[in-house]
């Protein structure tokens, strides 16, 4: 695969910067002025506030009815005696475009490191796909992150309804809550993860600055989320190419040949094919237990044609062999470390069910799979040339 088009960057992900800060550890109130001049000059009104009080007043010192957007230097912080300087929705956007332009003079930031940076994604609601309403959603993800011990709560304000994920003072802090008639996801990143950014952004490496950045936003979510509902249908479409990231193009990864599964070598190889094959199929969500399986349906002659495109999809003798590693998948093959507690022995493929069509003369294959072998922090390669007739 081209390396290239496994970029991403906001644009293409559509995502939008929604607050930046930037903490300097020792900003005289000669070089603050300096800082506020020099953003009034380009279009920002610039406040004053102290960081001790829960509802602080915000004291101008540059504005005009010219400048459409606005700075905040926050001072007298009760945790540590710098300034932050922050940008927050679309000044923090308008900030970064400029950026983009390289129309930002970084000498004043010598000083400064980058505190906090958010994302977000905003998904219109679609009527015609939405089976539930967002409120159900926001409660089915709720239900889902309390089961896999995640810090996670709702909270209410003038936005509505919002589900917070992860403790406000870690690195990263998430947000989903319903705003107009769109539902927003936003990631705050901040501490010690934002600052081995701060050099790409100042240096304006932004295409690493960005893929990276986007990456990340979309993996978290991904690893977080339900994603049997239609709210995230784009972070599921998102999330394909990144899992095909290319590495070493003659190997296993090794998470994935150290799980103890205990089978033969060509049924193992034939389990990896599958999985490869199975992840950008249509699926559906079932559950066991605590478990999630995820039902995919196909025709047995198309996954021969995955595995070796040079056969004839109607041999009889590869399809019968197909078959009969799919009924061996049922007799108890499980995973025994995952390098995860939660997902320590698990039956693989507790069901396989076939379906002779009479009139095309083929069989459909119904199997259900462990959910999170897709998702699974090391996701395992297969190179090109498995796909192929092994010996």
């Amino acid at each position: 695969m081209d390396k290239q088009k496994l970029k991403v960057n906001f644009e293409s992900e559509n995502l939008e910067v929604d607050y930046v800060s930037f903490k300097f550890q020792d900003l005289e109130n000669s070089e603050r002025i300096k800082l506020a001049n020099y953003f009034y000059e380009i279009g920002f009104n610039s406040y004053q506030e102290s960081g001790k009080l829960k509802e602080p007043i915000r004291n101008p010192m540059f504005i005009t009815s010219k400048n459409r957007y606005q700075i905040v230097f926050v001072i007298d912080n009760s945790r540590w005696p710098g300034t932050l300087l922050k940008f927050t929705g679309a000044n923090a956007a308008c900030f970064y475009s400029l950026v983009q332009k390289k129309l930002i003079n970084w000498d004043l930031f010598s000083d400064a490191i980058l505190g906090r940076f958010d994302l977000v994604y905003s998904r219109t609601n679609n009527p015609k796909v939405d089976k539930i309403s967002g409120y159900v959603f926001l409660h089915n993800c709720h239900k889902k992150l309390h089961l896999s011990n995640q810090n996670a709560y709702f909270e209410k304000n003038n936005r509505g309804l919002m589900l917070k994920i992860g403790n406000r003072r870690s690195d990263q802090h998430s947000r989903i809550y319903e705003e107009m008639n769109t539902l927003r996801f936003e990631l705050e990143m901040k501490k010690t993860f934002i600052k081995k950014y701060h050099t790409l952004l100042v240096e304006n490496c932004l295409d690493e600055l960005e893929h990276k950045l986007s990456s990340h936003f979309l993996i978290y979510f991904g690893k977080l989320l339900p994603l049997e509902f239609s709210y995230v249908d784009w972070l599921i479409l998102k999330l394909r190419p990144i899992r095909k990231q290319p590495t070493l193009q003659s190997g296993f990864h090794s998470d994935y040949l150290n799980s103890e599964i205990k089978m033969n070598a060509r049924p193992f190889v034939n389990l990896l094919q599958f999985l490869n094959y199975a992840q950008n199929l249509n699926y559906e969500i079932d559950t066991l237990g605590k478990v999630r399986y995820r039902k995919v349906r196909f025709r047995l002659r198309d996954f021969l044609k995955f595995q070796d495109p040079s056969v004839n999809d109607t041999n009889r003798y590869r399809l019968a062999k197909l078959k009969e590693f799919f009924d061996e998948l049922q007799s108890g093959l499980y995973v025994t470390l995952f390098r995860d507690d939660y997902y320590r022995s698990l039956v693989i493929i507790p069901q396989v069910e076939f379906e002779r069509c009479p009139r095309e003369k083929y069989l459909l294959a119904n199997v259900w799979v462990v959910e999170d072998l897709f998702y699974y922090q090391h996701l395992f390669i297969l190179p090109d040339f498995f796909q192929q007739k092994l010996t």
